[in-house]
């Protein structure tokens, strides 16, 4: 009934017009008395066309309600296939999320079986692989949180020492055994930020740091004026044909070729955190020069 309904409003506008042209010849026809078989030889042809277009639109009709019909099945199929596809995806941060958790445990309890005895040069190297792998765990933790849109950012005024100081700590064994000088005094700087994702960014920049500076020297300062912290070594340096790809997903250019520590991921994370914190970076590198590294925090 729909349907017919749907039809019938298409084709009154043309009926209406139909019929009061045929009105129209039909008065004037029998105003000037002329003979009307004109008259009914025009009304055959117009009403011959007209016969036509009902059931051309008949035709269009149909079509387009089977179209507007597959349209609301593929888009009940598609928000079905999403749906499910969001389940899944789900499920699997789920339990991706579930097994960093739990693999922390033996890390931790393998670094304080190395740290019971200091002096043996295995336990050190052990140690080392340790952190190594403990990073790569909390780079995919991380990784899952912020693939997640609904995490929330905690925006407070930070206390850049009380991130730096602890990465310090952590990183001190990979510092002495990779013979890196380390440049850093106490910045007593307050920053607005989230501390926890900022934590992530300033752990990944230092790790990349030691990473590929073997013998060389680190230093972490700030800039007050422009408010940024920099991260610099003067390491093995980027090359400049991979500086513009160097925060895209998986690209972990020469350098990462050549290191099989690198997972590409590192600055691609670093990047989509400080956009959704709405702060900027600048990477500055030269081959044997080192590489600088800016993370510049809003101002209010």
């Amino acid at each position: 009934m729909d349907k017919l309904k749907k039809y019938f409003v298409k084709v009154l506008p043309l009926t209406v017009a139909t019929i009061l042209i045929l009105s129209i010849f039909l008065i004037v026809f029998l105003l000037l008395n002329i003979d009307l078989q004109g008259y009914f030889l025009a009304f055959d042809i117009i009403v011959f066309f007209y016969f036509i277009y009902l059931i051309f639109m008949v035709f269009l009709h149909n079509r387009e309600e089977n179209l507007k019909q597959q349209i609301k099945y593929l888009e009940k199929k598609n928000l079905s296939l999403r749906n499910e596809f969001l389940a899944k995806e789900k499920e699997l941060q789920e339990y991706f999320l579930i097994w960093i958790h739990q693999i922390k445990t033996p890390i931790t309890a393998g670094k304080l079986i190395c740290d019971s005895d200091v002096e043996n040069e295995n336990a050190k190297n052990v140690k080392k692989e340790l952190i190594y792998i403990e990073d790569y765990t909390n780079m995919a933790l991380s990784y899952l949180k912020m693939m997640n849109h609904n995490t929330d950012m905690d925006i407070s005024f930070v206390n850049l020492d009380d991130i730096i100081s602890p990465l310090i700590k952590k990183y001190a064994i990979l510092f002495i055994s990779n013979n890196i000088k380390l440049e850093y005094k106490k910045l007593n700087t307050r920053v607005i930020t989230d501390s926890k994702w900022c934590m992530v960014v300033i752990e990944q920049l230092i790790s990349n740091a030691i990473k590929y500076s073997k013998n060389g020297v680190v230093s972490i300062t700030f800039n007050k004026d422009e408010n940024y912290l920099e991260i610099k070594d003067n390491g093995i340096g980027i090359k400049e044909s991979d500086l513009p790809k160097i925060f895209d997903k998986g690209y972990s250019g020469f350098n990462g070729r050549q290191n099989q520590k690198s997972t590409g991921i590192g600055l691609f994370l670093v990047k989509q955190i400080l956009e959704k914190l709405g702060q900027k970076i600048l990477l500055e590198s030269k081959i044997g020069d080192g590489t600088s590294v800016k993370v510049y925090f809003n101002m209010d």
